[in-house]
């Protein structure tokens, strides 16, 4: 895994908290951050309030990227 640059981690902190200013909403893990793979995205349910996941149709979740 690549080591960032000290702007690099800037960059991301200060991403993370432009996103609540836009409505989105941090993942409840420890980091705000989950990970996941395979055909379907329904272990991000894990992550959500689960007043939430029971819809996932009606959820958009943010993707930044993806690595193999």
């Amino acid at each position: 895994m690549t080591k960032l640059t000290k702007a690099e981690k800037q960059t991301l902190e200060d991403f993370k908290k432009l996103l609540p200013k836009l409505g989105w909403k941090p993942l409840e893990t420890k980091d705000g951050c989950a990970w996941f793979g395979g055909k379907s995205h329904y272990t991000l349910a894990d992550h959500l309030p689960k007043d939430c996941a029971s819809n996932l149709e009606d959820i958009d979740f943010l993707v930044m990227g993806w690595r193999q």
